[in-house]
């Protein structure tokens, strides 16, 4: 496969097997939520060729597909036990943006009563 630096064109599998590898932090008590990612890192990555067969056999016996031809789920919640288990970027260490300077100009009266007020 070629490689891209430090991070190489794989399939979901073979990323979350390489971040497991380096997370140190990870215990025996997290292997039921890491089984569970393997199986969804494994739908994931065998989506479509799932979708393909059930839509096959669908047209073949004559009935709805087994399974949606697209799936919003298993990508969020592969995402989400992947934040549970510290496998993602740590948001409070990425970079601040620059704060913008605040306008020293007051905004202009809406509307023709409220200048009127300000002016008495």
């Amino acid at each position: 496969m070629p490689s891209a630096g430090r991070f190489p064109e794989e399939s979901v599998q073979e990323a979350l097997e390489r971040a497991l590898r380096n997370a140190k932090h990870l215990k025996s008590v997290h292997a039921p939520a890491i089984a569970v990612m393997r199986s969804l890192a494994w739908k994931l990555d065998n989506w479509d060729t799932l979708a393909e067969i059930a839509i096959r056999e669908s047209e073949e016996f004559g009935c709805k597909p087994r399974v949606p031809q697209n799936d919003n789920v298993t990508a969020a919640t592969f995402l989400k036990y992947c934040a549970a288990l510290g496998l993602t970027f740590d948001q409070a260490s990425a970079e601040p943006r620059p704060k913008s300077e605040p306008q020293t100009k007051p905004a202009r009266p809406s509307n023709k009563i409220v200048q009127f007020r300000q002016r008495a």
